[in-house]
């Protein structure tokens, strides 16, 4: 996991990168996009809700989470399975304590969730 803030944007942004092999199976699938959502929600929630205004100044939480997929060729490379944007008015509508993964994800101000991690198929 890797975080960054830009204080003249004031936002904040994680990357994750799950480590393991392409999931290609339908089940492996709906597993990864699972642990997308959760991953997001757990940054989210953990950046907003310790987020103290007075010490940061904070405008937006982005969380982009990453993972191996295949290439045209078949090959394994690092590619973008999905993330979630927060912007400081939608946060302070969440109750956090009420909010699942699932239900979180379409209160977001943006999503992004890869369908599946296989070749682009880009030439052809």
């Amino acid at each position: 996991m890797t975080p960054t803030y830009d204080a003249h944007q004031q936002t904040a942004q994680t990357q994750i990168t799950f480590a393991g092999d392409v999931p290609v199976t339908a089940s492996a699938i709906q597993a990864t996009q699972e642990r997308v959502k959760v991953s997001c929600f757990l940054v989210q929630r953990a950046v907003w809700t310790a987020h103290k205004p007075s010490s940061l100044a904070l405008n937006t939480v982005t969380v982009v989470v990453q993972g191996m997929a295949l290439d045209d060729d078949g090959d394994k490379v690092v590619s973008g399975y999905g993330g979630a944007e927060l912007t400081v008015a939608t946060s302070k509508r969440f109750d956090w304590a009420a909010l699942t993964a699932d239900s979180a994800w379409n209160r977001y101000d943006a999503v992004l969730l890869a369908p599946d991690y296989a070749p682009f198929h880009t030439y052809g």
